[in-house]
This record gives C-alpha cells, sequence and structure tokens, in this order.
C-alpha cells in the first residue's frame, strides 16, 4: 500500500477527567442505501489486532469504558471516554485498528447489513415518532438527513463489493481526525502509527494545536443526545467549525451529495423504503473465542476491572420501560421479539457472569446477526440479560439452559 497523507491528532482543552476521544471523518450520503452505516458498524465487527467479532461488547459490560458512533448526513464520528489514561490509549488503538481495516469476508459484511443494521432500522422504523420523523425530513426536502442510516428496503440490496469500495474509499489515515481533550499526544501518536504501520501506512500522525479564531463550545446539528455526553459533543461541534474555517473535502462532499439529491423529482415513497422483506435467516454462531480487548487490558491492569456490586452498565431505558416488575429467574418476552432473562443477584453469580461475558457464545445472538442489540446490567436485587428485536427470540431455551447453568 503506498503510503498516505496522516492521520490529524488535535488537542482541545477540556476537563481532565474523564478521557475523551473523537475520531471523525467524512462519508458523504449519496443515496438510501445505507451504506456509510453499514461501515460504521464493520469498524467494531473484527481487525488485525482484535480479531473477535464480541470483542466491543465484551469491553462495554467489563471495564469502565464507553464507546460509540455515530453516522450523520455527511461524517462519522466514533467517540471513547473512560476515566482511565492507559484505559484510554487502549481503546483508541482498538477504535484506529477498526477504521482501518479493509479485510472483511462476505459473512461479516452480511451479518452486520442483512442481520444486525436490519433489525435496527426494522425496530426503529415500527416506531411511529421515527417514521413521523422521516416523512416530516423528506417532505422538507431534507434527503441527505432521511437517509442517512438506510432502510430495510434499501440496505439488503446493498452489495458487499459496494460497501468494501466506501469503506476503502473514505476510512483512510488521510481522512481521519482525532480529536481529545486529553492525555499525552505524542504517546497517542506512536500508538496509532504503531497501527497504521501494521496496515502498510509509513506516514507518521500529524500533530496540529488548536486553531485559532475558532470557539470552544459547539453542539452537533444531527446530534444523538442519549448517545453523546457534553464532552463528545464539544469536541463533535469543535470538527465541524475546524472544517468550516479550512472549507476542505468535506464540503465539496456536502456539494455532492446535495446535487445528487437535487435528481430527485419525486419524494420517495415510505412504504418502499419501510417494512423491507427480511433477508435470510444466517446461521448461528457457536465459537467460544475469548474478547482479545478485555485480556490484554485486564492482564496489565486489573484494577480497570469494574469489581464492585453495581458495576454493570445500567440498564437502557427502553429495556426498564418495556419490563414493569422484574421476577426471579424468569425469561419475559415483550414486543418487537424483545425478551429478558433475570437472576437473583450474588457475588458467585457475579462472578460467573463476568466469565461468560468474556465468551463469544454469550454474545452470539448479536455477533450472528440475529438481534439488534443485547447486553447485561443490575437492577435492584437482579442480574438481568436482556436482547432487542431478537428474530431467534421464540427458539432460545438452548440458549436460556446453558446461560442458567453457567451461572449457578
Amino acid at each position: 500500500m503506498s503510503p498516505s497523507p496522516a492521520t490529524v491528532i488535535q488537542k482541545c482543552s477540556g476537563p481532565a477527567a474523564p478521557f475523551t476521544g473523537v475520531f471523525a471523518l467524512p462519508t458523504p450520503v449519496n443515496d438510501a442505501s445505507g451504506v456509510a452505516h453499514v461501515c460504521e458498524h464493520l469498524v467494531f465487527r473484527r481487525s488485525m489486532h482484535f480479531p473477535e467479532a464480541h470483542n466491543l461488547f465484551a469491553a462495554l459490560a467489563l471495564l469502565p469504558l464507553r464507546i460509540n458512533a455515530s453516522t450523520q448526513e455527511e461524517m462519522t464520528f466514533y467517540f471513547v471516554e473512560t476515566d482511565h489514561e492507559a484505559l484510554f490509549y487502549h481503546a483508541l488503538s482498538f477504535l484506529y485498528s477498526g477504521l482501518l481495516n479493509q479485510q472483511y469476508s462476505d459473512d461479516d459484511i452480511l451479518r452486520e447489513k442483512n442481520g444486525v443494521i436490519f433489525q435496527e432500522l426494522d425496530f426503529y422504523e415500527q416506531q411511529a415518532p421515527y417514521r413521523q420523523h422521516v416523512a416530516s425530513l423528506l417532505e422538507e426536502g431534507k434527503y441527505g438527513e432521511a437517509f442517512t442510516g438506510g432502510f430495510t428496503g434499501t440496505v439488503p440490496q446493498l452489495t458487499t463489493e459496494t460497501v468494501r469500495q466506501f469503506k476503502s474509499r473514505y476510512y483512510r489515515p488521510d481522512n481521519i481526525t482525532l480529536l481529545i481533550n486529553n492525555g499525552d499526544t505524542g504517546n497517542i501518536a506512536d500508538k496509532l502509527n504503531s497501527v497504521a504501520e501494521d496496515y502498510g501506512y509509513s506516514i507518521p500522525c500529524q500533530l496540529k494545536p488548536v486553531s485559532s479564531g475558532i470557539p470552544a463550545e459547539f453542539t452537533p446539528e444531527n446530534s444523538d443526545t442519549g448517545k453523546h455526553s457534553e464532552e463528545v459533543k464539544r469536541l463533535t461541534g469543535y470538527y465541524k467549525a475546524t472544517l468550516k474555517v479550512q472549507a476542505n473535502f468535506y464540503f465539496n462532499a456536502a456539494k455532492s451529495s446535495a446535487i445528487a439529491f437535487a435528481g430527485l423529482t419525486e419524494k420517495p415513497d415510505l412504504e418502499t423504503l419501510f417494512r423491507g422483506e427480511k433477508p435470510a435467516l444466517l446461521s448461528p454462531l457457536t465459537s467460544d473465542e475469548t474478547a482479545s480487548l478485555v485480556t490484554t487490558v485486564l492482564s496489565p491492569h486489573q484494577t480497570f476491572h469494574q469489581s464492585t456490586a453495581n458495576d454493570y452498565p445500567p440498564l437502557p431505558r427502553y429495556v426498564l420501560a418495556q419490563w414493569p416488575s422484574l421476577v426471579s429467574f424468569e425469561q419475559i418476552k415483550a414486543a418487537n421479539n424483545d425478551w429478558y432473562i433475570a437472576f437473583p443477584f450474588s457475588d458467585s453469580r457475579k462472578a460467573a457472569l463476568d466469565k461468560v461475558l468474556m465468551q463469544s457464545r454469550f454474545w452470539s445472538p448479536r455477533i450472528s446477526g440475529h438481534c439488534y442489540a443485547m447486553g447485561t446490567g443490575r437492577a435492584g436485587d437482579m442480574l438481568v440479560c436482556y436482547f432487542i428485536n431478537d428474530r431467534l427470540a421464540d427458539n432460545r431455551m438452548e440458549y436460556c439452559l446453558w446461560l442458567t447453568t453457567a451461572l449457578k
């Protein structure tokens, strides 16, 4: 691979903690295919340095760490937040390796595209407020904003080759900017350069001071308030302001999108976009790998592991709203093929769950592409495992028996 201009690292002074970093890159939306959304997901799927598909989920469940991403009309953001400096550096390396990775099997792409993302879109498209929001955007001619994530009627039509071409075009060091609020910039550059060299890039990262004349506080226009902390909003806002001052590639890409959407002479039919036919069911995954992101962090840094009785992430508000009362061990199925299983809390059961969370088998509903989201949390005196919009919700008895046995 020929050398390319380097990733730019900019340090925007902020609070000492938590350590927050945002990888930002232009990813123009030119149609309703959802290709930018698919590539966002693939970053977390696997990479050269972190090959297990359940790395992210195990790390978020077991480490004091937040990692997420957001695809907007003309750009994609990946962010990491933690109170621990060494963990911050490790998480940045995890994300950067996923950003630069271009090697995905057809199976990887199909499990994200026809599996997870289809289930995610199917979940949202059943919600009246979401449908109304998209309809309003189309009525106003805001096609780029409406089309950002794709639809159940469009995403399955994407070819794996189109996905590969989009990721190779935009997920390059010269198209990536890292904004951080804290940490050793030189150390971060060394770590990112090491990752880039393994992918064949040889030009060092560029360290740039914060440009003058740009206010420090911004809020992304399309921010998901439930997903973004105030510090993430500040960093993403700074990135947008920098692009406006520099008038760089982003605006050329934005103009291209505007031209493409201007060619639409008729407002797209919502029913054509929504409620696409479900793709063929993908076969289950039964491998039992161990998540390398967690093991490589926990081995030298045991203090990162959350070890208090209430250390699991909080249950999503959606889960709590759908489940009015927790009971002793019981599987409960709600709307949208959501289901939950709860266990009375004990120290021994928590220790057992910690070990289970390291295994790909626990995360198999998600990495197989059968459900939109899953996770675990603490609610009162119960340990809870939840699964959202799972196509196999009615056929999880064997999984539940395995989990129940593992947590005895």
